[in-house]
Parts: C-alpha cells; sequence; structure tokens
C-alpha cells in the first residue's frame, strides 16, 4: 500500500513499520499473539512491545498520521 510506505518514510526515525504475510505458517505466532483477524490490521506497539491499540482496515492517511503523530505527543 503505497500511502503506508509513504507514512514510513514520514515518521522514520520515530515509527517503525513491520509488514508481515499473515498467509505464510510462520506468521501464524505473530497473527495470534495480536489477534489479527483481518487484512489489513495495524498494530500499534510501545517502545517496549507492548499494545497500544490495533485497528482492523486502513483509516486512511490522514486519520493514520493523526493518530501516530497523537501517540508520538506532536499534536
Amino acid at each position: 500500500m503505497p500511502e503506508v510506505v509513504n507514512l514510513g518514510e514520514e515518521f522514520a526515525g520515530k515509527v517503525g513499520f513491520v509488514r508481515m504475510n499473515v498467509d505464510h505458517p510462520e506468521s501464524r505466532t505473530g497473527v495470534q499473539k495480536y489477534g489479527v483477524r483481518a487484512t489489513p490490521t495495524f498494530v500499534i506497539l510501545d517502545a517496549n512491545g507492548n499494545v497500544l491499540t490495533s485497528v482492523a482496515g486502513y483509516p486512511g492517511y490522514d486519520q493514520f498520521e493523526q493518530a501516530l503523530s497523537q501517540l508520538l505527543g506532536e499534536s
């Protein structure tokens, strides 16, 4: 999804984006751990790996950008 790539570039050094192919067997542990039930699902973790929030579906660039900024204390 090109918009997510753009968000990754915009927040480089502040937020890390990891993509997981939920169809691969080696992803099963992550799918279960983070409760992925739909694709795409975005799981936001803190620096210690604790889940802050999880969003099924893509809320759109502007909403995602705003949410990340709020989590980072930038707005």
